[in-house]
């Protein structure tokens, strides 16, 4: 797994590798809820928010979205982060 830089992970959250092979790579400003797993060899996108709860097993490599649900999928789109690496 590789996680970006100013990522945000709650506890209990799974990260892994699915039959031995590579793991997540998460991008910036990413933030996952509590009890999010994400597993596979898949790629987040940057400043995108997991739900709690949420199952990942497919790549979601757009900008800016939440994803929620079992299986997870996009249900917003927000504005990217500023450069400065907070939000408002």
């Amino acid at each position: 797994s590789s996680v970006g830089e100013y990522c945000n992970i709650i506890g209990s959250t799974c990260l892994g590798s699915k039959n031995g092979g590579n793991g997540p790579t998460l991008g910036d400003h990413c933030e996952l809820g509590m009890n999010s797993v994400v597993i596979g060899n898949v790629q987040i996108g940057n400043n995108v928010y997991i739900g709690a709860g949420a199952v990942v097993t497919k790549s979601f490599e757009q900008n800016g979205v939440s994803l929620a649900g079992v299986p997870a999928k996009i249900v917003a789109e927000h504005l990217a982060v500023p450069a400065n690496g907070f939000r408002s």
